[in-house]
């Protein structure tokens, strides 16, 4: 990087990029697509028995309305 600011000189706007914000759209782009949208259909699936990623959601989620009602917050 310090060899590429010492050609500009005088009052230039540069925007520099590393290489982790290179690779960051790529990461984000596979995490969407192995673990978010996966994970996002096992939360709506309506087996009887529910995988286990949407047990959890409706665990924390119960938990949480419990939480919410005994604090006195319940609308």
């Amino acid at each position: 990087m310090h060899e590429h600011l010492k050609e500009f000189t005088g009052v230039e706007e540069r925007v520099l990029i590393g290489r982790a914000q290179e690779k960051t759209p790529l990461f984000l782009t596979r995490v969407h697509n192995r673990l978010l949208r996966t994970g996002m259909a096992e939360l709506t699936d309506t087996r009887p028995d529910p995988p286990l990623l949407r047990k959890a959601s409706n665990d924390y989620k119960t938990a949480i309305d419990q939480l919410i009602q005994h604090a006195g917050l319940a609308a």
